[in-house]
């Protein structure tokens, strides 16, 4: 895969780590989200070749994940993608959308609290909602989402986005009246596109 690139030609040492990869793409607005969560953490127990209790809650599912995970194979790498989907789905319904920041709420939690055994924890989602409480309990992240030294790292750079998107761009500078050149430019300042 670095063939050619100055990785492959240099002395790096790569390390293993286990990795957690939890998935929020395929929940489903008719699903119980901490059901949800609770098959994803089992999935991944299951992985990793490690029996849960199953009168247990799935925070402290998630928890003992962790810390097993953690003293069998060194720290652990967790990976949440499309964190923001079970809001996402649910911000037309208020009494929902509550109940779903409190289980992502306490789910997070669990992150935080496990620290001693994690390597590092990387959430990725299209929504920013660093104000609704979420991640209090998580209250040591750094977001990425504007530093220029991760710019090309996830998302789009500017030829991607034009060689990609060129026709969805086009329409709907259209459909708003305006030039393709300044729907772009649009783009680049809402989206900091480099």
């Amino acid at each position: 895969m670095f063939r050619g690139l100055w990785i492959d030609q240099s002395d790096y040492t790569w390390e293993a780590f286990p990795v957690l990869r939890f998935d929020f793409s395929s929940f489903a607005l008719s699903e119980d989200l901490e059901t949800y969560l609770n098959l994803l953490v089992h999935e991944q127990a299951e992985d990793h070749e490690i029996t849960l209790p199953e009168n247990i809650s799935v925070y402290q599912a998630f928890r003992q994940l962790i810390r097993r995970l953690g003293k069998a194979q060194g720290p652990v790498v967790i990976l949440i993608d499309e964190y923001d989907k079970p809001l996402i789905d649910v911000l037309e319904n208020a009494e929902r959308a509550d109940h779903h920041q409190t289980v992502l709420k306490n789910f997070y939690t669990i992150i935080k609290a496990s620290d001693e055994f994690l390597r590092f924890a990387f959430l990725i989602g299209v929504s920013k909602f660093a104000r609704v409480g979420v991640f209090s309990g998580l209250n040591n992240l750094t977001d990425l989402s504007f530093d220029p030294r991760y710019a090309n790292l996830l998302g789009w750079d500017q030829q991607e986005l034009e060689t990609n998107f060129h026709s969805y761009i086009q329409a709907l500078a259209e459909a708003h009246d305006q030039t393709y050149a300044h729907t772009l430019e649009i783009i680049r300042e809402r989206y900091k596109c480099e």
